[in-house]
């Protein structure tokens, strides 16, 4: 719904942050220091996607609909 909603930018900035600057280090924490091996590794990265999820939901839950739909409107009709 972001990406539909023209959030391209947002949704690319919340997919690195959560994969890159939380889910890998994340990941090589349970894997390397709490010796959980790939499964720590794969863990980190499942831990990533479910912040990110969590992330967008809460963006789409708090978007005002009625005022992007406005929006949108007018910026189609110029």
């Amino acid at each position: 719904m972001a990406v539909g909603a023209g959030w391209q930018a947002v949704v690319a900035y919340v997919n690195i942050a959560c994969y890159y600057l939380f889910g890998i280090p994340f990941g090589l924490l349970l894997g390397y220091k709490l010796d959980f091996g790939v499964k720590g590794i794969w863990c980190g990265m499942l831990t990533g996607t479910v912040v990110q999820t969590i992330v967008l939901t809460w963006m789409i839950c708090r978007t005002n609909w009625d005022k992007e739909v406005k929006l949108n409107s007018i910026e189609n009709n110029l």
